[in-house]
């Protein structure tokens, strides 16, 4: 083998450059705002639509994360019972989001256990942590808006179906 030969010895190379190249990036100004994103017309409304973007998603991660601490706090004390028919309905749940999740890809569920030399009770088990999570979680909401009396009108209900349908329309329309 050549590189056996090598093993253990000095080596020197000579390269010839030929050509050197350098990106130019474009200036960021009104005409370069323009050609990003309709509806700018200036650098400035564009810096501030990305800083309003930014500041929105900064908000809404912090509130998610705020009622994930909550959430996690209220577990801990919480005494919850529940019948064990709950976590595995959640299980089947669960199963049914990732098999719908992977045949958007082009696989099955069952082909990807197969691949991955995974029992259907394994994969079940493997999810069954989450699931009681999950049920734990549901049981607190489900107290904590009995106990502030939060209800949702019809139309509430058909506000949240419009929007979700709606939803899914672009989603669908994305693929």
């Amino acid at each position: 083998n050549a590189n056996e030969d090598l093993r253990g010895k000095t080596v020197s190379f000579t390269a010839k450059l030929t050509e050197i190249k350098e990106q130019k990036l474009p200036d960021m100004d009104d005409e370069w705002a323009k050609g990003v994103m309709d509806g700018f017309d200036t650098m400035a409304a564009l810096r501030e639509q990305v800083e309003t973007d930014l500041r929105t998603q900064a908000e809404s991660r912090a509130s998610v994360d705020y009622e994930e601490a909550l959430l996690d706090a209220l577990e801990q004390q919480a005494k919850a019972e529940f019948a064990p028919v709950m976590v595995e309905s959640e299980i089947d749940h669960m199963l049914q989001e990732q098999d719908e999740r992977m045949r958007q890809i082009g696989v099955s569920l069952a082909d990807y256990a197969a691949r991955t030399g995974q029992e259907p009770t394994e994969l079940r088990e493997s999810m069954r942590e989450q699931a009681e999570k999950r049920v734990v979680r549901s049981l607190i909401i489900s107290e904590l808006t009995e106990q502030a009396g939060i209800e949702a009108s019809d139309d509430d209900v058909k506000e949240e179906i419009s929007r979700l349908t709606e939803a899914q329309g672009e989603d669908d329309a994305a693929r």
